[in-house]
């Protein structure tokens, strides 16, 4: 099968609307084209179901792709939107994290995976942060853990009131 071209123009990655079902439903569409992140990208090209273009240069290649945009690919995001695709779920990057969908369901948010690494120091005042962005996307809040061997736990916090 053919690899599908993705257009890096300006600062985002670019397809056809026609490549929306082929491609995993990854992306936003947006009038006739579909929008991909970098973590999008980078998982589309580990699935070699993509080339990129960014003018004369093209991209087919993980390391390449990793070497190239290295500054904005956000690693973390990139391995917990991995995990929860090969399992089945329907995900969109945004700024806070991964939204995850129901099974089967583009448009029905039901968490908000927040990508910690096990080292790095969870405050309450930043899960406080995390829970009222995942009411703002009417979701429940997920801290994905990340260990060392890249492995991902995942925790659903809830908000219980007094």
């Amino acid at each position: 099968m053919e690899k599908v071209v993705v257009y890096k123009e300006n600062n985002y990655f670019w397809t056809s609307k026609n490549n929306y079902n082929i491609l995993y439903k990854l992306g936003k569409v947006v009038g006739r084209r579909v929008i991909y992140s970098p973590e999008e990208v980078l998982y589309l090209i580990e699935k070699e179901k993509i080339i990129v273009k960014d003018g004369d240069k093209v991209i087919d290649s993980k390391m390449e792709f990793l070497y190239t945009y290295k500054n904005n690919i956000n690693i973390k995001k990139f391995l917990v939107l991995r995990r929860l695709r090969d399992v089945g779920y329907y995900v969109d990057i945004v700024p806070e994290g991964v939204l995850v969908h129901m099974k089967g369901e583009r448009w029905n948010p039901i968490y908000l995976a927040v990508p910690y690494h096990e080292y790095e120091i969870i405050d309450w005042e930043n899960i406080l942060k995390h829970l009222e962005s995942a009411k703002r996307y009417k979701s429940k809040l997920l801290l994905a853990l990340i260990d060392i061997e890249l492995d991902i736990v995942f925790y659903e916090v809830l908000e219980l009131r007094f």
